[in-house]
C-alpha cells in the first residue's frame, strides 16, 4: 500500500518535471506572437505542447483523486487495526 503511494508521488514529480522542463524551454506563447504566425512549424509544436501540458495536467488531477482515495482506504484500514487490537487486547485481559 506505502508502496503504491509512493508510485503515485514519484509519478506526479516526473509529471511537475515534465512541465517545468518544456517551460524552461521557453516554449510559451509572449508578445511576440507575430513572430509565431510567420512560423508555422513553430506554431504547431506550440499547439502540440499546449495539448500535451492539458493531458498532463488531467493525468496529474487523476493521481491526485487516486491518491486521496487511498489516503481515505489508508486511514479507514488504520481504523480497522486500531479497532482489532483493542477487540485482541480485552480478549488478553478475560484470559
Amino acid at each position: 500500500m506505502k508502496y503504491f503511494v509512493l508510485t503515485i508521488l514519484i509519478t506526479l514529480t516526473i509529471v511537475f518535471s515534465a512541465c517545468d522542463s518544456v517551460e524552461s524551454l521557453g516554449l510559451t506563447v509572449s508578445s511576440d506572437d507575430a513572430n509565431v504566425s510567420d512560423n508555422s512549424k513553430l506554431k504547431e509544436r506550440i499547439t502540440e505542447l499546449e495539448k500535451q501540458n492539458a493531458a498532463l495536467l488531467q493525468q496529474n488531477r487523476e493521481l491526485e483523486a487516486q491518491i486521496a482515495s487511498l489516503e481515505q482506504e489508508y486511514e479507514e484500514l488504520e481504523a480497522q487495526i486500531a479497532s482489532l487490537e483493542q477487540e485482541y487486547e480485552e480478549i488478553l485481559t478475560v484470559t
